[in-house]
């Protein structure tokens, strides 16, 4: 959804599937993952003047699209245990769509972050977000 790329990618040989793909990317090389589409969309609606009032900038929009996909690399563990508990999942998602719609405030509650995609609560600092809440 977020990589253009199905499971059965013709790309995927010798061990490497979709999910080890993004995993290998995260954090520092997702833009060479993530689908070109999806960026031009992000771009276009992070460069609006209501986003740009709201704070709302490329950079935001870069690391909220970050820790999406930390959530679906944690979602997709190949063994069941490993993956996160889905109510971690929503307070996640829950999160990140707060920071893009500008109805959350650094400092205000507790994040979510992801320690090696894993979830764990950490109070949020005044850094920004992808500081405070990403690995």
């Amino acid at each position: 959804m977020l990589t253009g790329k199905t499971p059965t990618d013709g790309s995927f040989k010798e061990g490497l599937n979709l999910h080890k793909y993004v995993k290998m990317a995260l954090p520092d090389h997702v833009m060479e993952v993530v689908d070109p589409v999806l960026l031009r969309e992000v771009e276009e609606t992070s460069s609006t003047a209501s986003d740009r009032m709201r704070g709302i900038g490329n950079d935001k929009a870069l690391e909220c699209l970050v820790s999406i996909i930390e959530v679906g690399v944690s979602c997709s563990e190949e063994v069941p245990r490993e993956r996160t508990n889905i109510s971690h999942v929503v307070a996640e998602l829950l999160r990140i769509r707060d920071i893009l719609l500008g109805t959350r405030r650094h400092g205000q509650r507790t994040c979510m972050r992801f320690s090696k995609w894993k979830m764990k609560v950490v109070k949020e600092g005044r850094g920004s977000v992808g500081a405070s809440c990403r690995k």
